[in-house]
């Protein structure tokens, strides 16, 4: 049986993403090709999310914040906002709803972090932060 190079892989998936995107486009959903992994064979995880009318997309994680974003002392407008925390600029994307201790999720180059709601809370500015 002949194994897949990376390079073909890599050829796979761009492949995947760019007709993902275009069947997404053409039936009101964001399709995203996420991770994958390749034993003998390759698989690869899809997320189809439905488009809202404004354009934007369905996303458990932003939703979820919006949600619960005042009872940890941060207001809405605070989702997309950077923070700086222990001398790092992350940007807030949302939270995870599964996680007690860790909720809010953030990025720093690409790559995402989940921290405490109050650490996030104490690193925003005071017009971010919500009565509780």
């Amino acid at each position: 049986m002949p194994q897949m190079t990376l390079e073909q892989v890599k050829k796979i998936r761009r492949e995947l993403e760019a007709r993902m995107e275009e069947a997404g486009l053409e039936m009101g959903y964001k399709i995203t090709v996420k991770n994958g992994k390749y034993n003998e064979v390759l698989t690869f995880k899809i997320e189809i999310a439905p488009v809202r009318l404004d354009g934007t997309e369905v996303n458990g994680e932003t939703d979820y914040f919006n949600m619960r974003c005042v009872k940890w002392g941060i207001r809405k407008e605070a989702l997309g906002q950077e923070v700086t925390i222990k001398g790092r600029l992350y940007k807030i994307i949302g939270a995870q709803p599964n996680a007690k201790k860790y909720p809010i999720l953030l990025t720093l180059k690409g790559k995402r972090y989940k921290f405490m709601a109050k650490s996030v809370r104490e690193a925003l500015d005071p017009e971010f932060r919500a009565v509780i």
